[in-house]
Formats: C-alpha cells, sequence, structure tokens
C-alpha cells in the first residue's frame, strides 16, 4: 500500500504495541476499524464511533483516497467532535487515515479531557455518559 499524501510505500510498524501501516516520509498511520480505539486505550471508550458524524469539516489535507475500498474517497471527520483534529474516515471499511502528528494531538487531546474531568462536581452525569461509552465500545469491538 501507498501512502494517500507523499505515495511511498507504507511499512508496518508497531505503535503502543498495536501494528500498522506506516509511511516512513510523512509519519501518516493506515488504521483499520478498531485499531484507533486500541491505539487510544486510555479513552476507555469507542472514540471512534464518537467521532463520525454527518456534517463536513476541512483541514489543511485534501480528502485521502481509502486503500482498502478501490481509493473511494474518505470523509472528513472531527476527533470526538469538539478536538478540531480533523482526520479522513472510510464510511465503507471503516479504516481511517491519521496524519502525521494527529495521533499525538489525540492522545494530547484525551488527557486534557480526563484531566478537565476531575473538575466536575456533579459527577452523575459524567458518570453516565462515561459507562455509555464503555458499553458502545464493548459492542461494536
Amino acid at each position: 500500500m501507498k501512502c494517500p499524501r507523499c505515495k511511498v510505500e507504507l511499512t508496518r510498524k508497531m505503535f503502543e504495541n498495536h501494528p500498522v501501516d506506516a509511511c516512513g516520509k510523512c509519519g501518516g498511520l493506515w488504521v483499520h476499524r478498531h485499531q484507533l480505539n486500541e491505539l487510544l486505550d486510555e479513552s476507555h471508550g469507542d472514540v471512534e464511533s464518537s467521532s463520525i458524524d454527518s456534517r463536513e469539516h476541512k483541514d489543511k489535507f485534501p480528502a485521502a483516497k481509502c486503500l482498502s475500498c478501490d481509493n473511494r474517497i474518505m470523509k472528513k471527520i472531527n476527533f470526538m467532535e469538539f478536538s478540531d483534529i480533523i482526520i479522513d474516515y472510510c464510511p465503507g471499511c471503516g479504516s481511517f487515515w491519521i496524519d502525521g502528528q494527529e495521533l499525538d494531538m489525540m492522545h494530547d487531546y484525551i488527557r486534557r479531557v480526563e484531566e478537565g474531568s476531575h473538575l466536575v462536581k456533579d459527577r452523575s452525569a459524567y458518570s453516565i455518559l462515561a459507562r455509555l461509552s464503555q458499553i458502545a465500545y464493548r459492542i461494536y469491538h
């Protein structure tokens, strides 16, 4: 498979104990369905499903073509809806293209959300949302 950004051959690498196809030139990652949840396991939920929406999003990169679905144009989605981290998603196979540095940005965003959650005084709503996220992850994993 070739990188959808710089067209060099992707190589299999280990990221956080999970094998993914990576571009040695731009640092992009090809991530199959459920792999993003595994790479971001500190979220304790389904970040993939919580990121998929029907709105149009734009970022500095053109839409990537899916490497699994015969070059289908991938959809731009906002990671976890409010993060401003825009990633490419294929509705056909559920794969993601993660541009260089976006995985680090996702980890940072989850860390900041988790730190902010400790400031919540009324934990009932937070607990319900966290539990629903865990249930959804188990159902779709």
